[in-house]
């Protein structure tokens, strides 16, 4: 199972919030890399929830200075809304990019990366809350809800052709009260890896929970705070 680090960023800046709302600086790039090596992250899941929501470039000089202080592979998302978006990605240091909000309109620019670089080079985003029992997929950091459940959702971008979902509980975002282990549960067995977010705990993250139907678990304040 991979261990994974979310660094939600701002400007220039490591930015965290609880279930994706008001979010506050809490360290630099830098720091946070040294947090990555002690806890043998293995990978970075960067991210920069400001852009998706206010419909802004995404944050290209944040993916450029991380990605001169690690060696770690870099998932990089965040106001990706264009094919040109995605290779200067890849050029800065990406090695794949991951899409949510674009996705709810249409899977063509998964059908022009693939074309490019390959199906490996791209993630797909099921970001979630449960309300009264129902559980409903947001977009732009949460603000715009659908009219998909989870299992609606990742049959849709398995349906363009990502090769890996990240699966984002909205509700345990920042709460450190541990990832919701009956999320994987919501849709069937799919053919490309899983991997839970939100509300990893220092817990967990000390004490390996194997028993989790996942191919990874990506921290975020149990590794940086």
């Amino acid at each position: 199972m991979r261990k994974i680090c979310r660094l939600e960023i701002k400007n220039d800046v490591v930015v965290k919030g609880v279930k994706f709302e008001g979010v506050k600086k809490v360290g630099t790039f830098a720091a946070a890399m040294e947090c990555c090596e002690a806890n043998h992250i293995e990978e970075i899941f960067l991210v920069d929830n400001t852009k998706s929501l206010y419909g802004l470039p995404p944050n290209f000089s944040a993916l450029e200075s991380v990605a001169k202080l690690t060696a770690l592979p870099i998932t990089f998302g965040g106001g990706i809304r264009t094919t040109e978006d995605a290779m200067l990605s890849f050029r800065l240091g990406a090695a794949r990019v991951y899409l949510n909000s674009v996705l709810f309109q249409s899977g063509e620019i998964v059908e022009k990366i693939v074309a490019t670089t390959g199906r490996q080079a791209i993630v797909g985003g099921v970001e979630y809350r449960v309300n009264t029992g129902r559980d409903i997929c947001f977009s732009c950091a949460g603000r715009e809800p659908s009219a998909l459940g989870v299992a609606g959702r990742v049959a849709q971008i398995l349906s363009f052709g990502v090769s890996e979902v990240i699966l984002t509980s909205i509700d345990r975002d920042g709460t450190g009260k541990g990832f919701d282990a009956e999320a994987i549960n919501l849709f069937d067995d799919i053919p490309i890896p899983v991997i839970l977010s939100g509300g990893g705990s220092k817990k967990e993250l000390s004490n390996w929970p194997v028993s989790l139907r996942t191919e990874g678990l990506a921290f975020s304040s149990a590794v940086i705070l």
